[in-house]
């Protein structure tokens, strides 16, 4: 069976970085609640949050993950 991207994403071990845009200060808080919920299992990719003024679509937190892909075996 073929990986996908996708399936690696999930792998703890493919995560190297997370970048975390927040529109609300005050939504720190939920924000690390809910991050430590999805990683209570696993380690954590390392993180940056940043708050800005406003993000696309209205959106209140945007997460871009950096993963390390490489050739299955």
């Amino acid at each position: 069976m073929t990986s996908t991207p996708l399936d690696r994403a999930a792998s703890s071990s493919s995560r190297t970085a997370a970048r975390i845009f927040c529109a609300d200060a005050d939504g720190a808080a939920a924000v690390n609640e809910a991050w430590e919920e999805v990683f209570a299992e696993i380690e954590p990719p390392a993180r940056t949050f940043v708050t800005v003024s406003a993000l696309p679509l209205g959106a209140a937190v945007e997460i871009e993950f950096q993963l390390l892909l490489t050739k299955a075996e």
